[in-house]
Order: structure tokens, then C-alpha cells, then sequence
């Protein structure tokens, strides 16, 4: 039960703090282009959110090893 909640609350800082940095490098970098700043901010939005999937892939990997 303790490691669901770990996962669960490390997946959700992960992907916090990936949108942040997605969102301060695209500020950054493309400011005067809104409409492919906003583009671009969804599209490594949605990457950073697949962060959860691959740690609970790798912690159910390493649970297949052990057997």
C-alpha cells in the first residue's frame, strides 16, 4: 500500500515539475509566437505525463526479474 502511494505521489511531482519546466522553456524561448508556444507547451505537456507510466513499468519489471 506505502509504495502505491510513493509512486503516486513521485509520479505527481514528476509531472509537475516537468510542465513547469516545459512551460519556463517555451515562455523563454518562443514569446513572441503564442499560437506555437501553446503548441508546443501541450505536446511536452503530455510527454512529461507519461512519467508515471514508465516508473510503475519499471517497478512492475523489476518484480518479474525477482521471480
Amino acid at each position: 500500500m506505502l509504495t502505491i502511494i510513493g509512486f503516486v505521489i513521485i509520479s505527481g511531482v514528476a509531472a509537475w515539475v516537468g510542465m513547469l519546466a516545459s512551460s519556463a522553456a517555451v515562455t523563454l524561448l518562443l514569446k513572441d509566437r503564442e499560437d506555437l508556444g501553446q503548441l508546443v507547451l501541450v505536446t511536452l505537456g503530455s510527454v512529461f505525463g507519461f512519467i508515471p507510466i514508465f516508473i510503475y513499468g519499471a517497478w512492475i519489471g523489476l518484480q518479474i526479474k525477482g521471480l
